[in-house]
Formats: structure tokens, C-alpha cells, sequence
């Protein structure tokens, strides 16, 4: 690089494609004769996490008994106000959202409707054997987070953490290991994490 002299006294640096690490070393290298290095100021910006990922993206409910798709725009619509539910009650109820291209998935925050209770977890307001996975083909995918019990959050809300993240374009939400059939009725779901 060669010397900078810059009208404004800034000069910014561009880490292509991102630099993962704890430490950040500044060097003047290449020099015959002893230099200091005269800085006023060294700012490093990072990726912080994205907004909501899940935003407006296509989802729908995938009825895995009867092959059936239902799309559900009003539950990645930024309306908590407005909820969806996965279409008629079968053992294994899903939402899949596509993200629309391969993310690093960091949480997931769910939204329940109002007045979800225990009395009324049998017909779907339960979220136990919640299994969330990401994937990069619309199949399979590894786990980021699962609910092994049931939530009734008093702010309506929960979020689960991806441990180490999960790579992937789409989001399948299931509610497994059920022995009736069931739905799932969801406000909002949102995800968050960044661009790869």
C-alpha cells in the first residue's frame, strides 16, 4: 500500500469477504530504517447480526400426511397482531420459510397468539417436541434449536439460540412425536443471522 495522505485524514480498509478472528494487529512493515506508526484513531466495524431474515420471505405450511402446501405470508409479515396456523391438524404440523439464499442462522424468535395456556397446548398453542432445523435443500438439514417443553411466555414471545449457528436457506419449524394430531398457531416467526 502506498502512503496515504487523504483530504479528510480518514482512510477506511475493506476485509474482503470478512476476516474471523479476536485479535486485530496493525504492522508497518517492509522498512530499511526504524518507524513509528502516528494513528489519532483505529475503528474496526464488524457483521453484526442482520434484521429480521424471515422478513416477508415465502413460507408455508407443509402438511407431511398430505402432501399439501399452504402459503402463509402473515406469519413473516412483521405483524404480531395477525397469526397463522399450519392448515388441519395432523401428527407431525410444519412451517418451512425459504430465506432465499444460504445464510448463517444465529436465533430464531416465535410469537404466540394472546391467551396461549396450557388448557389449550393439545390443539396447537403448545409448542413441546418443537424441533427447528436448517438446510440447504428443502429436505433434512441439522438442528438449531428444539423446545423439549412446553412455553407460556408471559410477553407471548421466545426465542432459541442456534449453538455455533446453522448454515442454511430454509427454516423448518415441526412439531414431532405427537401421538394425535395437532397444528401449530404462530403470530410472527423471525430469524436473525447474516449473509454468508
Amino acid at each position: 500500500m502506498a502512503d496515504v495522505f487523504e483530504p479528510n485524514g480518514e482512510k477506511s480498509l475493506e476485509c474482503i469477504d470478512g476476516a474471523v478472528g479476536r485479535y486485530l494487529t496493525l504492522t508497518k512493515e517492509g522498512s530499511r530504517y526504524p518507524r513509528a506508526i502516528y494513528l489519532c484513531e483505529l475503528e474496526v466495524y464488524g457483521q453484526e447480526p442482520d434484521d429480521n431474515l424471515a422478513l416477508g420471505k415465502p413460507v408455508t405450511g407443509v402438511n407431511l400426511e398430505q402432501g399439501t402446501l399452504d402459503t402463509l405470508p402473515n406469519l413473516v409479515d412483521g405483524k404480531a397482531n395477525i397469526c397463522a396456523d399450519s392448515g388441519p391438524m395432523v401428527k407431525q404440523p410444519s412451517f418451512q420459510i425459504d430465506l432465499g439464499c444460504v445464510r448463517l442462522i444465529k436465533s430464531v424468535k416465535l410469537v404466540f397468539p394472546s391467551g396461549c395456556t396450557e388448557a389449550l397446548s393439545k390443539v396447537g398453542c403448545g409448542f413441546k417436541n418443537t424441533v427447528i432445523k436448517v438446510s440447504k435443500a428443502k429436505d433434512g438439514g441439522v438442528v438449531c434449536g428444539r423446545l423439549s417443553a412446553e412455553v407460556f411466555e408471559p410477553n407471548g414471545e421466545k426465542s432459541l439460540e442456534c449453538i455455533d449457528g446453522a448454515v442454511g436457506r430454509y427454516l423448518t419449524l415441526t412439531k414431532e412425536g405427537s401421538r394425535y394430531p395437532r397444528a401449530i398457531y404462530l403470530c410472527e416467526l423471525e430469524v436473525y443471522g447474516r449473509r454468508m
